[in-house]
């Protein structure tokens, strides 16, 4: 990527992340620090249930019920 592309670049994806689940970036983010170092096999059972947890949640219903309905939730300003 040419180096002048870049900060649009970030800018686009900072954008994407702006329309993202709050629920969602700050399990993402925990997950991460809680799995960060440790070894895959120790920790895939434990991704999996907080992913779970996180797909049943009121958050990802919505998301969900948004993107069937092609609206955006009612986090995206």
């Amino acid at each position: 990527m040419p180096e002048e592309d870049l900060d649009q670049v970030v800018e686009a994806r900072i954008g994407e992340l702006l329309q993202s689940a709050p629920r969602a970036i700050a399990e993402a983010k925990a997950l991460i620090r809680e799995v960060a170092f440790r070894r895959v096999e120790d920790v895939q059972r434990y991704t999996v249930e907080r992913i779970a947890d996180v797909r049943i949640s009121a958050e990802a219903q919505e998301g969900m019920q948004a993107f069937l309905e092609k609206r955006k939730p009612y986090w995206v300003v």
